[in-house]
């Protein structure tokens, strides 16, 4: 006698899975509240409360996901508070901060291939944080100095780098790499690597 036909039942008759409920957990500066409409594709949502008192519906993905952390006043707070401790765009200070993160992180940056290409970096700190770097390397001391790294293959961070002089500077200066002689017109030439830009 054939076996009696088989009848599929589907995995959610099975196992049943409790939607996950988010109320009165904390995202950031968010609380959520409650549950919210879906939108407009089905997905869930959630009615939050920032710590700023304003109320907004979050979709479930970004706050799950860290993607939105306020309703937006953490943003201007903190570009507020950066504004407040420096000021200083117009400064030579805040030029040179610039200039090292270009270098070092643009491959479209002209002295590239002198900084980022070999290997060097601004660090973390400074990269993200013109008062961090001003608080370490502070005001320039005259028209005279720019920022000099003192070991010329290390990193901008701290203990490596100063303001100093172009006489200074010049005395710490990578080696020159000495080429083969190249005969030309029965003359002899003794080409040498091209120095790098002045700022180090």
């Amino acid at each position: 006698m054939p076996d009696p036909p088989r009848t599929r039942i589907p995995w959610e008759a099975i196992v049943k899975v409790k939607p996950l409920d988010l109320s009165g957990q904390v995202y950031g500066l968010y609380t959520v509240l409650d549950e919210g409409p879906r939108n407009g594709c089905g997905k869930r949502q959630w009615l939050c409360r920032c710590e700023c008192g304003v109320q907004k519906v979050v979709s479930h993905s970004h706050l799950r996901g860290g993607r939105i952390v306020s309703c937006g006043c953490h943003q201007r707070s903190q570009l507020a508070t950066n504004n407040l401790i420096h000021g200083m765009e117009r400064t030579c200070e805040y030029s040179t901060w610039g200039g090292m993160i270009q270098r070092c992180h643009n491959p479209r940056n002209n002295s590239y291939r002198h900084y980022g290409g070999r290997g060097i970096r601004v660090c973390p700190e400074w990269r993200a944080s013109f008062p961090t770097f001003y608080a370490y390397m502070g005001r320039r001391p005259g028209p005279g100095y720019s920022i000099d790294r003192i070991n010329v293959d290390g990193d901008y961070e701290p203990g490596n780098c100063r303001w100093a002089t172009a006489t200074v500077q010049a005395r710490n200066k990578r080696p020159r790499i000495r080429r083969p002689a190249i005969a030309t017109g029965g003359q002899l030439f003794l080409p040498f690597d091209p120095p790098g830009p002045s700022a180090r």
